[in-house]
C-alpha cells in the first residue's frame, strides 16, 4: 500500500464530498462503520452543506491518501500494453501492411482500419500483393530470418505474430511488410490456393462480361440459339 498527505484544500474538499458519497450508500455506510468511523461524525458530515465542507477542507492541515501499489502498478502496465498495442498497430499500417492482415493480428473492422490507413497513408497505400523480390538470394535470407524468429518465438498468439512480423520488418525495413509476408508465404498451401481462387475468379469476371458480351453482338447466345 501506498500512503501519502494531501494537504490540498481543494482535492481535501473533494474527497471528503466523494465520503459523503459513500455514506449515502448502504454497502459504503457499512463499510466505514466496520473500519471504527463514529456513526454521530458521518451523520454530521452527510448533513453538512457544500460550503461547509470546503471551509472545514481550507482548515485541516492535511488528509492521509491510501491506495494499492499493487493496482496501480497493474493498471499502469495494462496503460502501457495498449499504448505499445496502439503504436505497433500504426506501425504494419505505416510500413505497408494490407488491411486483411490488420483486421485479423487487431480484430479491427475493414472500416477502421480504412480510417486510420486515411490518416497515417494520405496517399492511400499500395493495393494488390506486391510482387516478391527479383533476387531469390534475398527471398532466401528472408526465409532463413524468418525461421530463426519462429523458433524464438512459437506462440500463435496475435501479439506473438505481430512480434514475428515487426522483428521480420527490422532486419528488412527496406521492404513492406506485405512484401516480407508474401515472401514467407510464397510455398504455403493456403496462400497458393487462395491466390488460384483468386486468380479464378478474376479470369471468369473477365469471360463472362466482356466475350459474352461479343457473343451477344454476334447473334450466338440467346433466342433461338440458347435453344439449341
Amino acid at each position: 500500500m501506498i500512503s501519502v498527505n494531501v494537504n490540498d484544500s481543494a482535492l481535501i474538499a473533494a474527497m471528503l464530498s466523494e465520503v459523503v458519497k459513500i455514506i449515502d450508500t448502504a454497502s459504503g455506510l457499512d463499510l466505514l462503520l466496520e473500519q471504527g468511523c463514529d456513526p454521530v461524525l458521518l451523520d454530521t458530515l452527510r448533513n453538512a452543506k457544500a460550503r461547509d465542507i470546503r471551509e472545514t477542507a481550507s482548515r485541516l492541515k492535511s488528509i492521509r491518501l491510501t491506495f494499492s501499489s499493487r493496482e496501480l502498478a497493474a493498471e499502469l502496465h495494462k496503460l502501457q500494453l495498449v499504448r505499445e498495442d496502439q503504436e505497433m498497430c500504426e506501425y504494419f499500417i505505416r510500413h505497408g501492411a494490407n488491411r486483411t492482415m490488420v483486421t485479423e493480428l487487431w480484430k479491427m473492422s475493414i472500416e477502421s482500419v480504412a480510417q486510420m490507413r486515411r490518416v497515417l497513408l494520405p496517399g492511400g497505400g499500395n493495393v494488390g500483393r506486391p510482387p516478391l523480390p527479383r533476387d531469390h538470394a534475398v527471398r532466401e535470407a528472408v526465409h532463413r530470418a524468418w525461421t530463426e524468429i519462429l523458433k524464438a518465438h512459437p506462440d500463435e498468439s496475435r501479439e506473438s505474430r505481430r512480434r514475428r512480423i515487426f522483428l521480420l520488418h527490422k532486419q528488412y525495413p527496406d521492404m513492406t511488410i506485405d512484401t516480407l509476408y508474401s515472401v514467407v508465404t510464397e510455398f504455403d498451401p493456403v496462400r497458393e490456393r487462395v491466390d488460384r481462387r483468386a486468380r479464378r475468379n478474376s479470369t471468369a469476371a473477365c469471360v463472362s462480361v466482356f466475350p459474352m458480351t461479343a457473343f451477344h453482338q454476334a447473334g450466338l447466345v440467346g433466342g433461338n440459339h440458347a435453344a439449341q
